[in-house]
């Protein structure tokens, strides 16, 4: 099952060893699928995966401690370059709970991290007229209760109708 998934998934046992892969993984992060199964997760590829923040994360999930979901992670691969993953990871237990399971769901983000900052500094580059002045101010919402909670005054100015020197 985990081998025939579209998305790159890798099954681990106790131990952070490979049991099983999807050929998505495999292809994703250019690993050489021959000789992987029985392998320690860290040893796959030239190294990009033993990361102290990954084994942590991967040791306190098998231990119950922690729950994995949608976690970023930058790797450095040899022909990929830099990467940014997310990653899910669930415990699974069969029968007495003495063969744990992890399995490990990735993401590659990347192109669409680098898509999202184009749009956004082209955005930003819009808003700064050419003659090189201030962006215009945009215009505040009349009733605060459009705004954004962070937005709104935290002490709004209220007017006392009866002050002190009698004056309306």
């Amino acid at each position: 099952m985990v081998s025939s998934s579209t998305a790159p998934l890798v099954l681990l046992d106790g131990d952070l060893t490979v049991v099983a892969a999807s050929a998505s993984f495999f292809s994703t992060f250019q690993i050489n699928p021959i000789g992987a199964t029985g392998e320690p997760l860290f040893s796959l590829g030239d190294g990009e995966w033993d990361l102290p923040r990954l084994r942590s994360l991967l040791t306190a999930t098998l231990s119950g401690a922690a729950d994995v979901k949608a976690y970023e992670l930058e790797i450095r691969n040899s022909q990929l370059g830099k990467r940014c993953l997310v990653l899910n990871a669930h415990l699974l237990s069969f029968g007495d709970g003495s063969q744990l399971r992890l399995l490990l769901g990735l993401a590659d983000v990347t192109d669409a991290k680098a898509a999202e900052k184009l749009k956004d500094d082209l955005l930003r580059e819009k808003a700064i007229p050419v003659t090189g002045g201030p962006a215009p101010r945009r215009q505040q919402p009349a009733d605060h209760c459009q705004r954004h909670p962070a937005e709104r005054p935290q002490n709004p100015v209220r007017r006392d109708p009866h002050p002190p020197d009698g004056r309306p």
